[in-house]
């Protein structure tokens, strides 16, 4: 389940300067019909986890949820999520929300970054102007649309990721473009229904329960 670590700051922090909050690195392009081994996963590995343990906003991935935060598991403590925000969020250069005039600020996780630790690269169709997608891993819509998405971290979640890393390990599999791994992730299409429908209804309770602590 996705959180938040808000600080609030006395003042709206300087407007973002253009190139000055931390990015993730990419993992490139493939040319069209690219075998990918055991080798390219290594070389992912080194660059994910690099980049999970040198950069401090890189805390974020673990309060994001999904196959995301558990990636992130590999490499940093959970109780790294407490040492933060960075500096850099509260220079400004991470996330800054507003709220009825106060200003809050945490670390931010970009799309590029997201893509990133799932393993994805652009790979060419061989027509100009035009490229896919390919990742290790599911990324954020393809998870959040399946039927391992019950708003936490399951056994049945870990099993799969198990799973899925071993079939890596062994060369059983190589990465999937996002059409498939909709598909591949899909399981049953009764979860998100019944997650919609719990989160409808644990609303519904806080908004007009006589003991309601959530008032508009």
């Amino acid at each position: 389940m996705e959180f938040r670590t808000l600080q609030r700051l006395a003042s709206q922090p300087p407007q973002l300067q253009p190139g000055s909050s931390s990015s993730a690195p990419a993992l490139g392009r493939r040319p069209r019909g690219y075998n990918f081994d055991t080798a390219d996963f290594a070389k992912y590995q080194t660059m994910r986890d690099s980049y999970l343990e040198s950069c401090d906003s890189a805390r974020r991935a673990l309060s994001v949820g999904g196959v995301i935060a558990r990636l992130a598991r590999e490499v940093l403590p959970v109780s790294a999520i407490l040492a933060g925000p960075s500096q850099d969020a509260l220079k400004g250069n991470q996330d800054v929300l507003i709220c009825d005039g106060e200003v809050f600020v945490d670390d931010g996780l970009s799309t590029a970054t997201k893509k990133m630790l799932c393993g994805t690269y652009e790979e060419d169709n061989g027509t100009a102007g035009e490229k896919g997608m390919y990742a290790w891993f599911p990324l954020e819509n393809s998870w959040n649309s399946s039927g391992l998405q019950v708003g936490h971290w399951t056994n049945e979640c870990e099993d799969w990721y198990k799973e899925h890393f071993q079939k890596i390990l062994d060369g059983k599999f190589s990465p999937l473009p996002s059409s498939k791994w909709r598909t591949a992730m899909r399981l049953t299409q009764l979860a998100p229904r019944l997650l919609y429908l719990m989160n409808n209804a644990a609303l519904d309770f806080l908004q007009y329960s006589p003991s309601a602590c959530l008032h508009d």
